[in-house]
């Protein structure tokens, strides 16, 4: 039996080969119709693999601005709570703006300009010593002859414009300035003069102006004259 097989097996190569050699006339054409290519090496790995394109960095694109819209100019129309206001009290006085409390506040520190019952005195508006020893000597007689009296420096009151707190918060009788209180500024809107009967005041008080220093050292006798100038004020 099993010879059989072996002898079937075998007959049946020897039909296969007898068929290849009636109908395939070459190799080529036995090897075409099982699709194989004659000394074709196969190709690598690497050359069947799919070369991606290199990555191009990725451009950042700006976001787009939100461009806000322009301010729109307050209305000129009364607001609602105003109009409210002004219907239950027409007189009523309003103002769209807060004031400025500059002038209140220059007000509320206008103590400092007080010099209490002090009612004479001297200004000094110059720095030589000439002066100064003359306003010095005046302000002396006059506090033991005639009355209380203060002699301080202008220069704060004309740099702070304070003249009129100044005048306001005193109950002055007489104002004696040397010579430099003449080319102040700010003061001048506060100068009043009579060259009728050549007098100046400062505000309402009785204003005397000195002659420079040295007049008064040059001539004595204008000193006497100065001194009957204040007693005359003072006795009004």
């Amino acid at each position: 039996m099993p010879n059989d097989y072996l002898n079937l097996v075998r007959a049946t190569i020897s039909s296969i080969k007898e068929l290849k050699s009636s109908v395939f006339s070459t190799q080529e054409e036995w090897q075409a119709l099982h699709c194989i290519e004659p000394n074709v090496a196969p190709a690598p790995v690497q050359d069947m693999i799919v070369k991606s394109a290199p990555k191009q960095p990725k451009k950042e694109v700006p976001e787009p601005q939100m461009k806000l819209p322009a301010p729109t100019p307050p209305s000129e129309a009364p607001s609602a709570v105003k109009s409210s206001l002004l219907r239950l009290n027409p007189t009523l006085h309003h103002v769209d703006q807060i004031p400025d409390d500059a002038q209140a506040k220059r007000i509320l520190n206008g103590w400092r300009e007080y010099l209490g019952e002090t009612q004479i005195v001297v200004l000094s508006a110059d720095t030589d010593p000439a002066t100064l020893e003359l306003l010095k000597n005046l302000a002396k007689a006059i506090d033991q002859k005639l009355g209380k009296v203060k002699a301080f420096s202008v220069d704060r009151l004309e740099r702070e414009k304070r003249w009129d707190l100044f005048l306001k918060k005193n109950n002055l009788k007489l104002i004696v300035a040397s010579e430099g209180f003449n080319r102040l500024k700010d003061v001048k809107h506060h100068l009043k003069s009579f060259p009728a009967n050549s007098t100046e005041f400062l505000g309402d008080v009785p204003l005397i102006v000195l002659s420079p220093a040295s007049y008064y050292m040059e001539n004595p006798k204008e000193k006497s004259v100065l001194w009957g100038q204040i007693c005359q004020i003072l006795q009004r």
